[in-house]
């Protein structure tokens, strides 16, 4: 009986063992598809997204203000690699990594340049290239900055777009105003009215 029970348990051996070593290998496979799919988005998003490139012509300065607030101009470089180039009224800004969010280009007019003179402000990723001020008068320069949005498609000029943001905004608030202002006299006319009725019963 011992010995048929041993016979038995030697043939059964080899077959749990290859059973718990192929499960050994099939959890450690999940368990490295589980990392892989967690990490791998972080990785994406750490990807450079590429460059921007500012240029300006005419008897302007421009200065960049990237999305976290570091600027580039003649005066200041804070942006990690980027450049500044100033040459016969030629404006080069090269940001060779780019980051997510808005890019402000803030233009400002020597006080000298004559004001019928034009200027001219282009934005490019090296592919695509987009004219944000062509060959406009000094005298209409605009007073806001040109708005750049960097996302992982590339980029948008949404000027136009936060400026109706900030007007709806600032129209809102308006209105806002004139409502509180108008419940704070009706109140006031009402505390006057009580207290002149309170005076003539005296």
């Amino acid at each position: 009986m011992n010995h048929s029970y041993r016979m038995i348990r030697q043939c059964e051996t080899p077959a749990v063992s290859s059973f718990t070593k192929v499960s050994g290998i099939l959890a450690s496979l999940a368990v490295c598809v589980i990392v892989c799919t967690m990490t791998w988005p972080a990785v994406s998003q750490e990807q450079p997204l590429g460059m921007l490139r500012f240029m300006a012509s005419g008897p302007i300065q421009i200065e960049i203000h990237d999305p976290e607030g570091n600027i580039v101009s003649r005066d200041v470089i804070e942006i990690a690699g980027a450049s500044f180039q100033d040459e016969n009224d030629e404006i080069l800004i090269e940001i060779p990594h780019r980051i997510l969010g808005d890019y402000l280009v803030h233009m400002n007019v020597d006080g000298s340049a004559i004001r019928l003179r034009h200027f001219d402000i282009s934005v490019t990723d090296g592919i695509n290239t987009t004219l944000l001020a062509d060959y406009q008068l000094i005298v209409n320069a605009p007073h806001d900055p040109f708005v750049i949005r960097s996302s992982s498609d590339g980029y948008a000029d949404v000027t136009a777009a936060v400026a109706e943001e900030l007007s709806a905004a600032e129209a809102s608030s308006s209105h806002l105003a004139w409502i509180v202002g108008g419940f704070a006299g009706l109140l006031i006319v009402s505390l006057l009215v009580l207290r002149s009725r309170k005076q003539r019963k005296r």
